[in-house]
């Protein structure tokens, strides 16, 4: 049916559903061209069909997942239901909900609640079907667990960044040099006459993302020995005196045995 490779082809493809309607896509594409409206009204059905075929799979009870992030200026919401199974990792977990909040002018516990018996609604749950909820140890989500009453279980991986947070804070001073240097290195100039020397890349800090600063200093690692030769001197300086090089090895040593508890 041309309407289900329409939706398979922009939804796969992650294009705007406008994109049915794009005269260099048709004329590629074997399907009968069709307006945004009618690939709507069969989004419309298929969402309805997929909502009573995650009903039917969904228990009596089962655990939450629930994560929001921000993307420009909207807020987003993604609601997963885990149980146990006879499968082969003893667990399944179904995309139950992703989409923005409803009211994105209050982002609170209370709103939260709501969107989350918006969505149980839907699959012809309710709240007292939630058993526990997993999420990041954020004031939000204990507020809105204590509003519901299941156990909170707050995110494992969430708790290891901020003790990793913590662990670095105490070696900024190392950290801030390193990134200075590589900044310095990601300059169109350092970077083509790196390029000659190694096919590795500087690599940044960011401060979102503890990993980052792993990878940076290990990246430094791996090209301070062709970094010398860059005969650059606004790069020069920025090298790590002796004492510092110390404070970077015994930093990366640290974070290692992290990753590797991590699983990274």
């Amino acid at each position: 049916m041309s309407a289900h490779g329409w939706i398979e082809f922009i939804i796969m493809c992650l294009l705007p559903f406008s994109a049915c309607e794009n005269s260099i896509i048709r004329k590629h594409l074997k399907h009968k061209p069709i307006c945004r409206n009618t690939l709507m009204k069969y989004l419309h059905k298929l969402t309805i069909v997929v909502e009573k075929k995650v009903a039917e799979r969904l228990p009596d009870k089962f655990a939450i997942i629930f994560d929001g992030w921000s993307g420009g200026d909207t807020h987003f919401v993604g609601v997963y239901a885990t149980f146990p199974s006879n499968n082969s990792l003893g667990y399944e977990k179904i995309l139950l909900s992703c989409s923005p909040m409803e009211n994105e002018d209050f982002l609170d516990s209370n709103e939260h609640y709501e969107y989350l018996k918006f969505v149980l609604d839907l699959y012809g749950k309710n709240i007292d079907s939630v058993v526990e909820i997993v999420g990041d140890n954020c004031s939000t989500n204990r507020c809105m667990s204590r509003i519901i009453g299941p156990i909170f279980v707050g995110c494992h991986s969430h708790r290891f960044n901020l003790a990793l947070k913590d662990i670095i804070s105490k070696h900024q001073v190392t950290v801030d040099a390193v990134q200075a240097l590589m900044k310095k290195l990601s300059y169109q100039i350092p970077t083509t006459k790196l390029r000659k020397l190694t096919h590795l890349k500087a690599i940044q800090d960011n401060v979102t993302r503890c990993s980052y600063t792993f990878k940076m200093l290990k990246r430094y690692m791996e090209i301070r020995e062709f970094i010398g030769k860059l005969n650059d001197d606004d790069v020069l300086d920025l090298l790590p005196r002796k004492e510092e090089k110390k404070r970077i090895g015994e930093l990366l040593k640290i974070l290692e045995v992290l990753a590797r508890c991590a699983g990274g």
